[in-house]
């Protein structure tokens, strides 16, 4: 009789050892999902190896194999194991994470027969040769997919310098040497020009993985790449758990982008996943990025990565000329509106001409809150401690946070002597200033709100793209990657959204945006202009965006990093506790910081803990929230300490309260 050990989703990684009938021989491999009796309930495990030994214990039989095909190879075993130890989580919760989506008991996934994909297929390149620079990164590139060593590149490229060619022929390089590829985009809008080019060069041998694909499909595709009729995924940060069997490239487009980072449930950096998947399986990652983050350019500057500098546009386009608007100047001449007399000006000037305008803004909705005239209440959700949004089309306040919605009150329910009325702007108020300028400007809006009640990313950028729309009002979704030739003029609604945020990395942040969305300007054969407005025109990260000086405001910043033990100097943990009692919450959030600060005196480790306090926003859905900060320049310390945290945890008597982790944290929220 054969055996096999399986892992389960229950506490500290259970293993426990079952023998497998004859009649499920065949499936029942390494890698396998598989469902099984523990104590009296039927539970859903992974077989991690075969044993011919018999235990010397009672073993009860492996009940049902669902799928045809083992969901996990060793390798993959050995990544996503390395990857629970690097975030301090269960080995099971990274598991059950890097299931394709939508598997459950009763259906499982059926296999088709694997097909050897040409080696002599053919790659449709471009009509254009590669520039000097490019032709260099991609022969340092390939040298090292020959080698078939691990070896982690950035190209730090300017906007419109040709980043993607790299990647393309990287891939395709990759693919000669018979090897696979997994290319990584921030989100989804960034997709449909992306796709375009994949499936100009790479036809049938591409698979896509993200959210906008029904679970099913992703099955499919999922199934396309594990039996090898797929070798390149194009897919969001989950794509790294795709099961490309000899990866030669990991790309990772954009890489300074937050939405690589999961912020619920297992908490990781699809960046961090691929440095692990990619020293696991010999490979090379790429990032690319115009603004690199602090730590990521940092490493680079240290030869931790190998640094690869792009400085020119294809064709030596001049970059977009950007001009600072000062909106403390406008108010004092008078003008109280969200956009400057200027922006105004070169709106109209750039139709005229028959060229289109991007406005960008980071906030949607029609403004930021409602406020009372006379007594200042401002309207906030009744299951978060955030202030609620007003939203036009609907006339309604909505909470971004948890989506509650309500009407907006008659008069003030604090003083019942006035009514609310809008303060700050939103995309919405925008595009009512635009109509108020022409009425006759075709006007697209392009944020979550028109998202998902009626068009689709593809249709609105198509309809740009083909000169339809004239001006294309957004948030973040604009500022990533996209390619629009007559787009003229760029104009940046407020620059300083950013900069309020109670988190370090709000100059980067704002840095990051400044030149992300500046350079969807002039990418075409006229030149281009961006307007910036904003309050703080002399703060190094505006000014350090509005000069292409990204050397000087990573100095500045990297000075500022140090000044406060920040990231890259130090390496942080957020704990955040939640739970309905805020009482409850308060007290177990202290009960841990004093065990946690014991441990600190008695191993004297220089760790640097902060907290415990509430949360900048310290409700959301019902639940208050604490945090403590933890900051560490020793890994292996840090790696003590937090093997101790779920003991310490678990001694404190609990209601409803629980605990989050989250290494390298993004949202400071």
């Amino acid at each position: 009789m054969k055996y096999a050990k399986v892992i389960f989703d229950l506490p500290f990684d259970k293993i426990l050892t079952y023998h497998v009938p004859a009649s499920l021989e065949n499936k029942a491999q390494a890698g396998a999902r598989c469902v099984a009796s523990v104590g009296k309930r039927t539970c859903q495990g992974f077989i991690l190896q075969r044993v011919s030994k018999k235990p010397p214990f009672p073993t009860k039989p492996i009940l049902e194999i669902p799928d045809d095909v083992p969901i996990f190879s060793k390798e993959m075993f050995e990544f996503t194991k390395e990857l629970a130890n690097y975030y301090f989580m269960p080995w099971i919760k990274v598991l059950k994470a890097a299931l394709p989506p939508g598997l459950n008991n009763k259906k499982g996934l059926k296999s088709e027969p694997v097909v050897e994909n040409n080696p002599d297929f053919s790659y449709n390149r471009p009509s254009y040769s590669l520039t000097e620079e490019q032709k260099d990164a991609v022969s340092q590139i390939q040298k090292s997919i020959d080698k078939q060593e691990h070896k982690i590149f950035l190209i730090h490229g300017i906007t419109g310098s040709g980043k993607t060619e790299i990647y393309l022929e990287s891939i395709f390089h990759s693919l000669k040497q018979k090897k696979g590829a997994i290319f990584l985009v921030p989100e989804i809008s960034l997709t449909p020009q992306m796709i375009k080019s994949f499936k100009e060069r790479f036809g049938k041998r591409l698979a896509l993985y993200h959210s906008g694909l029904t679970p099913k499909q992703r099955q499919n595709e999922w199934l396309r790449i594990k039996t090898g009729r797929a070798d390149i995924v194009l897919g969001v940060r989950s794509a790294i758990f795709a099961p490309v069997e000899k990866p030669g490239v990991i790309v990772i487009d954009e890489s300074h982008e937050t939405t690589y980072t999961q912020q619920e449930k297992f908490k990781y950096s699809a960046i961090q996943a691929a440095f692990i998947r990619a020293k696991i399986q010999k490979c090379v990652v790429l990032m690319g990025s115009a603004t690199p983050s602090i730590e990521t350019y940092y490493h680079a500057k240290k030869n931790k990565y190998k640094l690869i500098k792009l400085d020119y546009r294809i064709d030596n386009k001049q970059l977009p000329e950007i001009i600072v608007v000062d909106m403390n100047k406008e108010k004092i001449e008078g003008n109280k509106n969200i956009m400057s007399r200027r922006l105004k000006e070169a709106i109209q000037k750039t139709i005229r001409q028959g060229e289109q305008v991007i406005l960008f803004l980071n906030r949607r909705g029609f403004s930021s809150v409602m406020m009372c005239k006379i007594c200042g209440h401002i309207e906030k959700c009744k299951n978060c401690k955030t202030s609620l949004v007003y939203h036009s089309a609907s006339n309604m306040l909505v909470c971004h946070h948890c989506n509650y919605t309500t009407d907006i009150p008659p008069i003030c329910p604090r003083c019942n002597r006035s009514y609310l009325y809008p303060v700050g702007a939103g995309t919405q108020k925008v595009e009512r200033e635009i109509k108020k300028i022409s009425p006759h400007y075709i006007v697209q809006r392009m944020d979550s709100d028109i998202i998902s009640k009626t068009k689709t990313h593809e249709q609105i950028f198509q309809s740009f793209l083909e000169g339809k729309t004239d001006i294309l009002i957004g948030t973040q979704m604009l500022a990533k990657g996209l390619h629009f030739p007559d787009v003229t003029l760029v104009g940046i609604i407020s620059a300083d959204t950013q900069l309020s945020l109670p988190n370090f990395r709000a100059g980067e942040f704002t840095f990051q945006l400044l030149t992300q969305v500046a350079g969807r300007a002039g990418r075409g054969d006229k030149s281009g202009k961006v307007l910036v407005q904003t309050h703080y025109p002399e703060h190094y990260s505006i000014d350090s965006a509005t000069h292409y000086d990204f050397e000087k405001f990573y100095e500045n910043e990297l000075s500022f990093r140090k000044q406060l033990n920040y990231p890259p100097f130090s390496q942080l943990v957020s704990l955040t506790i939640k739970g309905p009692s805020e009482n409850n919450v308060r007290k177990d959030a202290i009960i841990l910081a004093n065990m946690l600060n014991s441990y600190i005196s008695q191993t004297k480790q220089n760790f640097e803990l902060t907290g415990p306090g509430p949360c900048p926003v310290d409700k959301i859905r019902n639940k208050y929230r604490w945090r403590i900060i933890i900051k560490s320049k020793n890994r292996k310390a840090l790696e003590k300490l937090m093997q101790n945290l779920r003991g310490y945890w678990n001694k404190i008597p609990h209601t409803q309260e629980s605990l989050s982790i989250d290494l390298d944290p993004v949202d400071m929220m």
